[in-house]
């Protein structure tokens, strides 16, 4: 299953709560902040892998989730998965998993730059966009600063389910073998 939405440029307002987003929804590889993981995965045990990424650029950038599901259970892993899409805008995030949440967040950037490589391209990042040479030390702080209401409010603004895009791949024959949108 794919799905997504194109969403907003790196300099609109709500691309931070965006981001965020896409980590507490798939957990951007890290199973503890991933809602999809402990909901899809571990308590119903529909995917063998998920993830949810938004990659803002200087156009909209595209908000969107990834799994794999047995074709068998497509439909229930679809309802599953945009349920707790609605919950993302009709239910501001718990306090103590969003405090789980910028904890991570907040010592990611320093995980993401743990060779020439990444350094190269997360400075190639802050000044392609003009976020300054101090974004790395503000970004901890711009994180901190979200709050329950202001995510649920801009999930509420931008991950609308009826403008999403789902595509689904399977075998020959089977319930994945289709796409939506």
């Amino acid at each position: 299953i794919a799905l997504g939405w194109p969403l907003v440029d790196r300099s609109h307002p709500d691309y931070l709560a965006l981001d965020v987003l896409a980590t507490l929804f798939g957990g951007n590889g890290t199973p503890a902040v991933s809602r999809l993981f402990r909901d899809v995965r571990e308590r119903h045990g529909l995917s063998y892998y998920q993830y949810a990424l938004f990659g803002g650029t200087s156009g909209p950038g595209s908000w969107s989730a990834h799994l794999g599901v047995n074709p068998a259970r497509l439909e229930f892993a679809l309802e599953t998965v945009l349920a707790e899409l609605r919950r993302l805008s009709t239910e501001p995030v718990p306090l103590p998993e969003l405090e789980a949440l910028q904890d991570f967040l907040s010592g990611y950037p320093a995980v993401q730059h743990e060779s020439p490589e990444r350094i190269a391209a997360r400075l190639a990042e802050i000044e392609r966009f003009g976020l300054g040479l101090d974004w790395l030390e503000r970004y901890p702080q711009q994180v901190a600063a979200l709050t329950p209401e202001a995510l649920r409010e801009a999930a509420a603004r931008h991950l609308v389910p009826e403008r999403l895009t789902i595509v689904t791949a399977g075998p020959a024959g089977s319930p994945a073998d289709s796409s939506k949108s």
